[in-house]
């Protein structure tokens, strides 16, 4: 058996520290930590009080935490595939680079957590509660979401691609370019969530709440939703669909192939101007979303690659390729701030010559205008000789003559016409 007495003495030794009064929650030294490393597959650790435990590179695939206490505990870079953390509570989590990919997390309890890089595909998160987390770059492909909670949580870059969402309530919470793609299921609460550029394409809904929900440039192509509340054209600025969309009450959206044209883009996509030395004018268009996606992107393939290859990877060589893989993710941050500023410079400059555009255009039409009125009042004193004089009135832009006659009754008269 690989390893074996190194996993025995592993779990004996975390069985006796988790025991300990000195890491019991609540206990007179708070500032004392469990920090845990290393393998321990198929290791019981079930109903153990492990608050505020630090795991740091470590592979607990297989293993139970069933009804385990892990408050504030932090989770760095690890693997839990496979583990039972059946109504483990875990609130006030700090989860980075794991992956829970197929394990059960029923009934858990993740509450104010921070989880970042984090894979929870197919597994089972029913009745899990996430409400008040921040969670940046989130997997939950083909997972079980049934009455899963993320009531007031935000979710940057989160994908729950042909997920089970029954009875899920995602109420106030962030959602923006969420992927909804294939989902199935009925009783989804969306109350005042943000779904701003997100995707339900080919999406299977019903009973879903979208009052007061931010739905603009949203993706329903081939999604059928029915029996939705709360919905209005209001709600669904700039979204659109296709002719396999369908909405209960006939709402009609947009074609999406239509919307995506490149002038129409903007809440994902922006665009650089340059007017080359010939005058002609070069736009260089960025895809935001595609960079976002990216990252997502490079996090699955490497967590993929790491449960394909585990076995044969060193730990270095490991930690070599998150430290790559976090470089990469920060040269396309840079790349999107700069290109983002560089938008915003040739926005303004081009703000400012359009003024100074229209400044000039209206200083040249007044001085023509000036210059109209002196050619007028040259050509009517010669033509009416020492006993006329005249007057301009100008009203905006109509211009008049008024002619008096000195010698007469002092009347306003047209003048002759010229001998």
């Amino acid at each position: 058996m690989r390893n074996s007495l190194r996993y025995i003495a592993l779990a004996n030794m975390f069985a006796i520290l988790a025991a300990s009064p000195a890491f019991a929650f609540g206990d007179e030294h708070p500032h004392r930590r469990l920090a845990i490393g290393g393998e321990c597959n198929d290791c019981d650790f079930s109903s153990k009080n492990l608050a505020g435990a630090t795991f740091v590179g470590a592979d607990f695939e297989g293993s139970t935490f069933e009804g385990s206490e892990l408050p504030g505990v932090s989770i760095v870079e690890s693997r839990f595939s496979n583990t039972n953390f059946v109504d483990t509570m875990m609130e006030n989590a700090q989860i980075t680079g794991v992956t829970f990919s197929q394990s059960d997390m029923s009934g858990a309890n993740l509450i104010h957590s921070h989880i970042d890089r984090v894979n929870f595909s197919s597994a089972n998160l029913s009745d899990t509660d996430f409400s008040n987390s921040h969670m940046v770059f989130v997997t939950f492909i083909g997972s079980d979401l049934d009455d899963t909670r993320f009531a007031n949580a935000i979710l940057r870059q989160a994908s729950f691609l042909r997920a089970e969402l029954n009875d899920v309530v995602f109420r106030e919470s962030g959602l923006r370019r969420a992927n909804f793609t294939e989902t199935h299921g009925e009783g989804i609460n969306f109350q005042g969530a943000d779904l701003t550029g997100a995707t339900f394409e080919g999406a299977v809904l019903s009973d879903i709440n979208f009052t007061n929900t931010d739905l603009r440039h949203v993706n329903f192509s081939s999604a059928t939703l029915s029996n939705v509340t709360g919905l209005s054209k209001a709600h669904l600025l700039g979204a659109c669909g296709n002719e396999e969309t369908h909405f209960d009450g006939g709402i009609s959206l947009p074609d999406c192939e239509a919307e995506n044209r490149v002038a129409e883009r903007t809440p994902n996509t922006v665009f650089l101007e340059r007017v080359d030395e010939n005058g002609d004018e070069n736009r260089l268009f960025v895809d935001i979303e595609n960079f976002e996606n990216a990252r997502l992107s490079i996090l699955q393939a490497l967590g993929e690659a790491l449960e394909a290859n585990a076995d044969d990877l060193d730990r270095r060589d490991i930690q070599e390729a998150v430290r790559e893989a976090s470089r990469e993710i920060a040269r396309f941050e840079r790349e999107i701030q700069r290109m983002e500023q560089e938008r915003s410079r040739m926005m303004v400059e081009r703000n400012q010559e359009n003024t100074r555009n229209e400044r000039a255009i209206r200083r040249a039409e007044m001085e023509a205008s000036r210059q109209r009125t002196r050619e007028v009042r040259i050509e009517m004193q010669t033509s009416r000789g020492e006993h006329h004089v005249w007057s301009n009135e100008h009203q905006e832009e109509d211009e008049s003559v008024i002619w008096l006659d000195t010698e007469g009754q002092n009347t306003p008269a047209s003048p002759p016409e010229p001998d």
